[in-house]
């Protein structure tokens, strides 16, 4: 049977005998972003875990988490937004399911809602900089809740009239600082870079960085064509 949790919950289990699987009912509203964080690997134990959730029926998938950063950080960390009133239930397994298991194979599970989107500022570059064609964008996050899961960056040249907004990526990790590289094609003034910072949750945050000027010699004015009479 199914091991009941609430929001709150932070309880150790183990995939013991190989090929066991771990099974959590818990009840939510609808609208509720949930979290569901397993620590395992990165604590030394030898599970490499999976998470799905699972509907009222205890069969039918809503979601599913494997690596909290793909082939690095291997714990699940699911996040998701509850579509109604009810129970759900989690589905704890060994990624190489059902040959893993046993003493050694233990885990921590965290279960909590975070409403409170993150924290989200530009570090570089600031507002009305002169820059580089050449330049790394820094964000500044953080998050109190379930934590940053990745950043996304944009760039906007300086023609708003005729260009719309480019998506340059997401950092999905921020061991070394959220930050992207971006060069830019042409000399110009009036661009700008936006971020948007999610939690683990799925709430966002965005910033901007506006009025920048790139050039190959940062700093000087820019000056207007001469028109010779």
């Amino acid at each position: 049977g199914a091991l009941d949790l609430a929001y709150g919950d932070q309880i150790s289990g183990e995939i013991c005998p190989p090929g066991d699987v771990d099974y959590y009912r818990f009840s939510g509203s609808a609208g509720d972003r949930i979290v569901v964080d397993i620590d395992a690997h990165a604590a030394g134990s030898a599970l490499d875990a999976v998470l799905h959730l699972l509907d009222a029926d205890g069969a039918s998938p809503l979601a599913f988490h494997d690596d909290e950063l793909l082939g690095v950080l291997f714990d699940p960390h699911l996040g998701y937004r509850l579509p109604r009133d009810g129970d759900y239930y989690l589905k704890l397994l060994a990624w190489d399911h059902p040959g893993a298991g046993g003493n050694g194979y233990g885990y921590d599970l965290s279960l909590f809602t975070d409403e409170t989107p993150p924290a989200a500022a530009f570090s570089l570059p600031e507002t009305g900089a002169s820059l580089p064609m050449q330049v790394t964008v820094q964000a500044d996050v953080g998050d109190e809740g379930s934590g940053i899961s990745h950043v996304e960056f944009f760039w906007h040249s300086g023609d708003w009239l005729n260009a719309d907004w480019v998506n340059l990526g997401s950092d999905w990790s921020g061991e070394d600082g959220w930050s992207m590289t971006f060069t830019a094609a042409a000399e110009q003034e009036g661009a700008a870079f936006f971020i948007r910072a999610y939690d683990w949750a799925g709430n966002c945050t965005g910033a901007g960085s506006w009025n920048l000027a790139l050039s190959s010699m940062p700093g000087r004015p820019f000056y207007l064509p001469m028109i010779s009479r």
